[in-house]
């Protein structure tokens, strides 16, 4: 789950943990979809379907699209990328029990799906800001693309 922290880095995961281990929760969870998550978003429905199908509470999802900075939206990832990114959510959709039964979840990943599928014009310019700001913030939190990332890491690398 290391990529999850990474994800809200800033975020007090084990509050979440604990919440939701009290019976009748309700949680809202608000992923900001962007370029370095886009990828491993199934993972992180994957953790919130289990406590859903544990039926101690309740778990909507309503997701963000992140657009400023440019050089983090999720229409910098090439295109090989976002069909990956969708063929997971896809085979997600089938698969689970909270997307079938529970509308805001449905709606949620099927918003994702839909902003991933749209087609993107890729900035050479935007792509290299991408480049420098995620080894400037790897570097600056001693935590590597190549670590919390790797299915994107060795996507984008092959692409290079």
């Amino acid at each position: 789950m290391t990529h999850l922290f990474f994800i809200g880095f800033h975020t007090y995961f084990k509050k979440v943990q604990l919440n939701c281990s009290i019976d009748g929760f309700g949680l809202t969870l608000t992923p900001v979809v962007q370029f370095h998550n886009a990828i491993d978003l199934v993972d992180l429905f994957t953790y919130f379907e289990e406590i859903w199908l544990s039926g101690r509470g309740k778990v909507n999802i309503d997701p963000i699209f992140l657009n400023e900075p440019a050089f983090l939206s999720m229409a910098v990832l090439p295109e090989v990328i976002r069909r990956r990114a969708v063929e997971k959510l896809q085979e997600f959709a089938l698969r689970s029990e909270m997307y079938k039964n529970n509308l805001w979840a449905h709606k949620g990943i099927n918003g994702i799906i839909q902003a991933l599928s749209a087609e993107q014009e890729l900035d050479k310019g935007i792509i290299d800001a991408n480049k420098r700001y995620t080894n400037a913030i790897d570097s600056h939190r001693s935590m590597y693309l190549k670590d919390y990332a790797p299915e994107l890491y060795s996507m984008l690398y092959e692409l290079a």
